[in-house]
């Protein structure tokens, strides 16, 4: 299972080379670093597909990866406390098929 520690949840655009984008073309991600992932050696920083929603604790993106959630980073967690908790009660729930 994927997890994510030091993250931050941010709102980019799909293609983070562009400086402007339209409101649609901007897509709720994690960033964080990763272990346990398939496609990234553990330690590397990374930034998650679109968020979609949440299945039980867990975060699932667009692409259907579902990430656990470690310790936010120290400079989110100061702007927005108990993040966990928040982001995870924010989200729908999503069922995968």
């Amino acid at each position: 299972m994927p997890r994510l520690n030091d993250w931050a949840y941010v709102r980019e655009p799909s293609n983070s080379a562009e400086q402007h984008a339209a409101p649609e073309a901007i897509h709720p991600r994690l960033r964080g670093v990763c272990t346990g992932h398939v496609a990234h050696a553990d330690g590397t920083r990374v930034k998650t597909g679109t968020v979609v929603g949440r299945l039980g604790d867990l975060v699932v993106t667009a692409g259907g990866t579902k990430w656990e959630l470690g310790d936010p980073e120290a400079a989110y967690e100061a702007a927005v406390p108990e993040a966990r908790k928040r982001l995870l009660e924010a989200l729908p729930s999503v069922a995968l098929v």
